[in-house]
């Protein structure tokens, strides 16, 4: 946290004594299990994929495979059909990018696509979407 003062910071504690950027971590399963959010964070990734600049569709591969990999925090932790949602509609927008005209973009969709296979294969219902 950034105090009144230019360029000061300083450590204010939240929620339980988390400080900074843990509390920010602590509070996003709570965040994104709500359903309206995490459509609206879907539909920015899926814009963010479509962009006209391979800047933009760039950093939305990187998120959209790290969502992938953090689907289980990021979905409600009671819906197994919120997670495999939230895990194919990114990882459709990840195949897209794989025939990016732009080589940057390209190679990173396709690592992306690999990490979040492995990330797919680690729980019952993406293995069940890999098949």
């Amino acid at each position: 946290a950034v105090s009144g003062q230019r360029g000061v910071a300083t450590r204010r504690t939240f929620q339980g004594g988390l400080e900074g950027s843990d509390a920010v971590r602590h509070d996003m399963p709570r965040l994104f299990g709500r359903a309206d959010l995490l459509e609206s964070f879907l539909q920015f990734i899926e814009k963010m994929l479509q962009s006209e600049r391979a800047s933009n569709r760039s950093f939305a591969v990187e998120v959209a495979a790290q969502a992938i990999e953090r689907s289980s925090s990021l979905a409600d932790a009671h819906s197994i059909q919120m997670r495999a949602q939230l895990d194919t509609r990114l990882m459709t927008g990840l195949l897209r990018r794989c025939l990016d005209v732009v080589p940057t973009v390209r190679s990173r969709a396709l690592g992306s696509v690999s990490a979040a296979l492995l990330a797919l294969a680690g729980y019952p219902e993406g293995q069940h979407l890999l098949q």
